[in-house]
Parts: C-alpha cells; structure tokens; sequence
C-alpha cells in the first residue's frame, strides 16, 4: 500500500509541475536566451541529447584548453 501511494503523489507532482518542464524544454527559451547572449538549460538538454553527453564535455574540455593556451 506504502509503494501506491508513493507512486501516486508522484503522479501527482509531475501533472502539477508539467507546465514548468514543457516550458523550461521549450525551444522558444533557446531563442530568447540567443537573442540576448546566454545558453540557456534548454540548449545544453537539446545538445546532449543530440551529440551525446561524452562528446559535449569534450567540446567543452577542449575549447577551454584552447582559450587558456591563447590558441583558440
């Protein structure tokens, strides 16, 4: 009974907080953010989802190497 209704209130808490998730992976937050500078958490979910989770970090690893040698 216990295991029920910890599954219900979560069902429960995930039809309450849907308007927040749609909008939070909205693509218009990556637009707005674009528009004025600033990667949203939208586009880092889009582009871990798209390029995969091991090559974003590198992506990133890298290009901070690159600034910080004065090479990029």
């Amino acid at each position: 009974m216990k295991r029920q209704n910890i599954r219900k209130a979560l069902i429960i808490i995930s039809f309450l907080l849907f308007p927040i998730t749609i909008y939070y992976f909205s693509p218009f937050l990556i637009i707005e953010g674009m528009t004025k500078g600033i990667i949203t958490g939208s586009f880092i979910l889009f582009t871990l989802n798209q390029v995969g989770y091991k090559k974003f970090v590198w992506f990133l690893l890298i290009n901070r190497q690159r600034v910080a040698s004065g090479t990029g």
